[in-house]
């Protein structure tokens, strides 16, 4: 029945299974997910026993079907490998920390430059754990979310490139979904994580690190809820170079 549906739609397989992959996986998460309008309430649903479950069936459930139909298929064996060859494992860790060191004095940057332009945020609950218990729900979540995604980021990218044309289609054609994905979180951060997708697309494609990306995807999300080791001593730092370079060019008093 699904042969036949493909050749009524004239697809190909590859698009049958992306597009199946985009439904399951991306499309949930652009739509409006019919949450409280309550920011109190959404807390409380998503922190909750059956909201927590969810959000990691969700976020495992993505990351295992990219998984599948990446094993599934002859590829460029290097593109599933959690160790590059050419890279010692301690040299692709420090690289997801510099990755994630990056990331972080760029959004740091991103946010300064919203509240300048008064530009709103959207609401996320995984960003607001308010007891103990929810910072460890955020670590774990992070964890589960950090590896699923980079792994959901590898099949868009394989995919992309193999139906678009070529990776350098595939580094702009992926960053626009991945954006898309986190437009939850505002416009604005959206086009700041469509901008940091591209480098970090084409890093992945020139080294082949699934380990470096995990690293840095873990750190990153584990930032916004977590303490981390001479955190405040990062943040700081990064902080005031970000304010140094707004203060030069004239956007703030500093």
């Amino acid at each position: 029945m699904s042969k036949i549906v493909i050749k009524r739609l004239k697809l190909s397989p590859d698009w049958a299974e992306f597009i199946a992959v985009l439904f399951i996986v991306w499309l949930p998460a652009v739509l409006p997910d019919g949450q409280p309008a309550s920011a109190t309430m959404r807390h409380a649903e998503l922190y909750s026993q059956w909201g927590f479950a969810r959000e990691i069936i969700r976020s495992f459930g993505g990351g295992f079907l990219a998984a599948f139909f990446l094993w599934s298929k002859p590829a460029d064996p290097s593109f599933l490998s959690l160790v590059s060859s050419r890279v010692s494992p301690a040299r692709q860790i420090a690289a997801g920390v510099g990755l994630w060191f990056a990331y972080y004095l760029f959004f740091d940057f991103w946010g300064l430059l919203s509240s300048v332009l008064h530009m709103r945020s959207g609401y996320a609950p995984w960003f607001q754990p308010q007891t103990q218990v929810e910072v460890m729900q955020n670590t774990f979540f992070s964890v589960v979310n950090g590896v699923s995604e980079e792994i959901i980021r590898v099949y868009l990218l394989s995919q992309c490139a193999k139906l678009g044309g070529g990776n350098k289609k595939g580094i702009v054609s992926c960053a626009f979904l991945i954006a898309a994905y986190h437009s939850y979180q505002g416009s604005f951060t959206a086009v700041g994580f469509f901008a940091v997708n591209l480098v970090i697309n084409a890093f992945y494609l020139r080294h082949r690190s699934l380990l470096a990306l995990f690293v840095w995807h873990v750190m990153s999300d584990c930032m916004h809820s977590t303490d981390l080791p001479g955190w405040g001593i990062v943040s700081t730092l990064a902080s005031g170079a970000v304010m140094d370079v707004l203060s030069w060019l004239g956007l703030v008093a500093w």
